[in-house]
């Protein structure tokens, strides 16, 4: 008879245990990468939301594998630059509006000794919220162009830009 008295006790101390594992699952936390179609082409994209991830970007980096890249994303759609200061692998950038839209699109190659202190920079020549960075070349391998969207968890993306 004494076990029957505790089972209510039981019963809330699992709920309450069930309850706290829950509250670690935070699917509001980003994950460290995506995957995208990009061009009918499936990329693992890391992601950069914090302001530190961002800054750093592909800097240091001497390689990236064919289909990842890097989803740099921010809290508000403006025009934005890009350069690449201290890269040390040719990129393509695409900038994106708030919708996925692509809305321009550079080659940045690898800036040469000249440039090395002061690299050139690349506009978004229209407000983005979103940039993918890939492989020199993959984007027009791709076909990619402006106006052509990018399917992206665009809520969730949202959510954990800081």
């Amino acid at each position: 008879m004494a076990d029957r008295g505790n089972k209510p006790l039981k019963r809330a101390a699992m709920l309450l245990l069930l309850l706290i594992v829950a509250a670690g699952c935070d699917e509001d936390k980003p994950p460290r990468e995506i995957t995208a179609a990009l061009g009918g082409a499936e990329f693992r994209l890391e992601l950069a939301v914090s302001d530190a991830q961002i800054r750093k970007g592909m800097m240091g980096r001497t390689a990236l594998d064919r289909d990842a890249g890097m989803l740099f994303v921010f809290r508000d759609e403006r025009s934005r630059q890009f350069w690449m200061k201290d890269c040390l692998i040719p990129l393509d950038v695409l900038f994106l509006d708030r919708e996925g839209r692509i809305v321009s699109i550079h080659t940045m190659p690898v800036p040469d000794e000249h440039e090395r202190d002061n690299p050139p920079s690349y506009p978004s020549r229209w407000p983005a919220q979103y940039a993918i960075e890939i492989n020199a070349g993959r984007a027009g391998e791709l076909r990619l162009e402006p106006g052509r969207k990018i399917e992206l968890p665009l809520t969730k993306l949202q959510r954990w830009a800081q």
